[in-house]
């Protein structure tokens, strides 16, 4: 092998994993090292062009955070800073848990919620963080392409582990 050879080989990343269904697509692939572990894990999630605008995510997460850009497409981010205890409007049984991990910047805003544009032809509208207990539902248009990235994962962080996120609809 030549170095330029190992050089693609270290460079290039390998999907390690995806999923379809009729609305999308998600290709997993790691994009490094965290806490000395292989656990920050990117997606690209391709909509398919007959996707009717489907919402996607309606979860937040306890214990990790995500960035996401918005690479293609437009459409909309409705977000709420969940509260502890809470019972979800549009799904009564589900309930926050009493005691969730939430970034101390989301304290004072807790039960806030706002819908947000997206547009990837407008830098200051491609690029949202998303960090533990805010409740986020993306609703893009047909053949958007939306990239994320986990960050701020704990040292034992298992991301097939179902237990790092709740089911929260907001639409």
């Amino acid at each position: 092998m030549s170095k330029e050879s190992d050089l693609e080989e270290i460079l290039r990343l390998s999907p390690v994993g995806s999923h379809k269904d009729s609305r999308r697509e998600i290709i997993d692939f790691p994009i490094g090292y965290l806490h000395g572990a292989n656990v920050a894990i990117g997606h690209t999630i391709r909509l398919s062009n007959d996707s009717n605008s489907l919402p996607l995510g309606q979860h937040f997460h306890t214990n990790y955070g995500e960035i996401f850009a918005l690479v293609q497409g437009s459409g909309a981010l409705y977000v709420r800073v969940v509260v502890p205890g809470e019972r979800n409007k549009i799904k009564s049984e589900i309930v926050v848990p009493e005691v969730i991990s939430q970034h101390s910047s989301y304290e004072r805003l807790r039960g806030t919620s706002a819908e947000l544009s997206m547009d990837s032809t407008d830098l200051s509208k491609m690029i949202i963080k998303v960090l533990p207990g805010l409740a986020h539902t993306f609703v893009l248009s047909p053949g958007s392409i939306l990239m994320n990235y986990v960050i701020d994962s704990p040292k034992d962080f298992d991301p097939s582990n179902k237990n790092n996120f709740v089911q929260f609809p907001l639409i």
